[in-house]
């Protein structure tokens, strides 16, 4: 993250989210403190089990056995039920805080607002058969109407078929693009009726990559030398946290060469769509962590600007001369 982005966060966490955090820190030890017996029981329970199944001297070993495991596996779900419903909650109250710092964003509850179909007209996933939702926000920036969806879309029928899991970025043009241009994996992406391979002169951006289109010369008014760079960054910012580990820059920039973190896009008719690769998810938080982490707020505030960065580059709000 650009220091004046940290800065200005900064600011705004000390100022705006501190303040606001204390109820939900509240809450996050209530519910905390009602699942620690469970998670005591669930180690007890555990221990019974491996007791069981390797000391057969135990009396009624066989009877232990079978009462642990059922407790472990109630308390487990128990546990986790609480854990996904305070993360649903508090994912929403925190996020809804900091969405509007990026202008007019909320959490929508329809779901599919971007479709398989239209995507797959592009030759992107072709094979896939399904598209399963997350979250979706819905948002208006520089006078483009916006969707984030993350979700996971695959072939339910093959044994290696996740295509994708990670953000679909959906950004509505004032101006038509002439023809389909499409960019992807050579493992997700088939052309479709009417495009042509294009060939870029940039090496690093063609590794693992091919890139279809209807239209060579539009093709290269958008893939420019400044764009792919910052198409290439978007998915290792999405994924620094995971890459970098304790401060390990060199797994950092090998996320640019990692074919399952390569960003695919489209640009057809009215609309570009940025597909970004995201091993971990949107915005999660820790039960047994304190909600007092800038850094945690900070990463998601990084990735919604680079996003913003992106649509900047393309003029989306504006009548570009395509």
């Amino acid at each position: 993250m650009a220091e004046e982005i940290k800065e200005k966060f900064s600011r705004i966490y000390k100022e705006q989210f501190v303040p606001f955090l204390q109820p939900l820190e509240d809450e996050r030890l209530a519910v905390n403190k009602k699942v620690q017996p469970l998670k005591n029981m669930m180690g007890i329970f555990a221990l019974l089990c491996l007791a069981s199944m390797f000391n057969k001297t135990i009396i009624f070993s066989d009877y232990i056995l079978i009462i642990s495991f059922l407790g472990l596996f109630i308390c487990t779900g128990i546990s986790g039920g609480y854990t996904r419903k305070w993360n649903i909650e508090i994912k929403r109250k925190i996020t809804s805080k900091l969405l509007p710092l990026f202008g007019n964003y909320h959490f929508s509850q329809n779901k599919n607002l971007i479709t398989l179909d239209e995507i797959k007209v592009s030759g992107l996933f072709k094979r896939a058969d399904k598209k399963v939702d997350d979250d979706v926000i819905i948002g208006y920036y520089n006078g483009c109407n916006i969707v984030i969806n993350e979700c996971n879309i695959c072939n339910s029928k093959e044994k290696y078929g996740d295509y994708f899991k990670g953000i679909i970025v959906k950004a509505a043009m004032k101006k038509n693009f002439k023809g389909l241009t499409v960019l992807g994996s050579p493992y997700t992406l088939a052309p479709v009726s009417g495009t042509e391979i294009v060939e870029l002169e940039s090496i690093d951006f063609m590794k693992n990559r091919k890139i279809y289109s209807t239209d060579q010369i539009e093709a290269r008014y958008i893939l420019t030398t400044s764009f792919m760079e910052k198409l290439d960054r978007i998915a290792v910012i999405f994924n620094a946290k995971v890459l970098k580990g304790k401060n390990n820059n060199a797994n950092l920039e090998k996320g640019l060469n990692n074919m399952n973190l390569r960003t695919s896009a489209i640009f057809y008719k009215g609309h570009a769509y940025l597909f970004v690769p995201s091993i971990s998810n949107l915005f999660e938080l820790k039960l047994n962590k304190t909600l007092y982490d800038e850094n945690t707020y900070s990463v998601i505030f990084e990735q919604l600007s680079a996003i913003q960065d992106i649509i900047d580059y393309l003029n989306i709000d504006k009548n570009t001369g395509l």
